[in-house]
């Protein structure tokens, strides 16, 4: 079997997620060839020294931000019939050459795989937006998704059970198995970190007042929330964190390889995100060992949130009151948990990610 996976460009946790799961295609005789549109993105700040990639990865635009959805097509076509691809492997519908594959995939001589992390709350679903995505999934082979809310969202479209397989959102956990597990904060200044985009869904503005009013209601917790990330709200939420005398520390964009040093200091993790297909950020905290606590729009809370390892809240300011008022008052069990959490992880490494993209591409075929 020869497979092919497309990116428009690859975050580092792909990179090494790709690369685990070439390793088993080799053992199993079978080849993955990684496709990366651009090597560059305007939203995230990964560097080339950060995409420690093998050398034979096809690269279709290395000098272009964007090209047409006509251009970007024919090149993927293209290389589908250069090595006489078995399997395309797609990653999300958001660009229109995804669905152009996907309609004309008679024209194509290979089975096809959507990769999705979708999940049902994550955007306003209408009748007529999701109509069309039925009519995509019909013209799909298998599905490889992160976890158990991305499958319910793909059979709701239509895709039998038996042709999705789990295991797409994973992160290196070896690489965090440096950070030491914390102690319990009790009698020092409790540190809860985040690490997003500066954006709107990530809900860091309530999420900030929400903080604020619960430490007026309990003054004798010492609490300091630092912030790693870069975006368009960096000065707005730095002026808010004034206006409200928030203990707010803004850590700025913090490196992939420098997040582990980011995580070792802290002593809970929160993610308090609007919208979120799934959460990455949540997978290399418990590898860290960390509590977590987050919103129920984070796909991966069903899966990774359990109560042995955290706390689920919703996302409005009350909600996330209460939630870090759970958290903060069961402060002697944080140690545990973070035991909990990096225990849990294990399962949804980067093998975890190998065998679902190889299953996926063996139900592709089968069918």
């Amino acid at each position: 079997m020869r497979a092919m996976i497309l990116y428009e460009h690859c975050s580092p946790h792909q990179v090494t997620a790709v690369e685990a799961a070439r390793t088993l295609f080799d053992a199993e005789e079978h080849t993955l060839i990684p496709v990366e549109f651009y090597f560059r993105s305007h939203d995230y700040g990964w560097t080339l020294k950060d995409k420690q990639r093998s050398p034979d990865w096809v690269c279709l635009f290395p000098d272009q931000q964007k090209v047409s959805d006509h251009d970007l097509y024919r090149a993927i076509v293209e290389q589908v019939k250069k090595y006489k691809i078995d399997v395309l492997v797609i990653n999300g519908w958001y660009g229109r050459y995804a669905w152009r594959l996907g309609f004309s995939c008679w024209l194509l001589p290979c089975k096809l795989v959507m990769v999705s992390d979708s999940v049902y709350w994550d955007f306003p679903r209408k009748a007529y937006k999701e109509f069309p995505k039925k009519l995509l999934m019909r013209c799909m082979d298998a599905g490889f998704v992160a976890g158990t809310p991305q499958a319910d969202y793909l059979r709701s479209l239509g895709m039998p059970s038996n042709k999705l397989a789990p295991g797409n959102d994973v992160v290196d956990n070896s690489m965090y198995l440096t950070v030491p597990p914390r102690s319990s904060p009790q009698g020092r200044k409790i540190i809860i970190g985040t690490a997003a985009r500066l954006i709107p869904k990530k809900n860091l503005q309530a999420a900030m007042r929400a903080l604020v009013a619960v430490l007026g209601q309990y003054p004798a917790w010492d609490v300091e929330w630092h912030i790693a990330g870069r975006g368009p709200l960096d000065e707005e939420l730095k002026q808010l964190a004034q206006q409200l005398q928030a203990p707010v520390v803004f850590s700025g964009f913090v490196g992939y390889y420098d997040m582990p040093g980011f995580y070792a200091a802290l002593d809970l993790y929160w993610q308090p995100s609007i919208s979120e297909p799934w959460g990455l950020v949540v997978n290399e905290a418990m590898a860290s060992a960390l509590p977590i606590l987050a919103s129920d729009r984070c796909g991966c809370t069903i899966d990774l949130v359990t109560p042995n390892v955290g706390w689920v809240h919703g996302i409005d300011e009350s909600a996330m009151q209460q939630g870090l008022i759970n958290a903060l008052k069961e402060l002697p069990t944080w140690p545990q948990r973070g035991k909990a959490a990096r225990e849990q992880i294990e399962h949804w490494g980067c093998p975890r990610f190998a065998a679902g993209l190889l299953e996926s591409c063996r139900m592709a075929l089968s069918r």
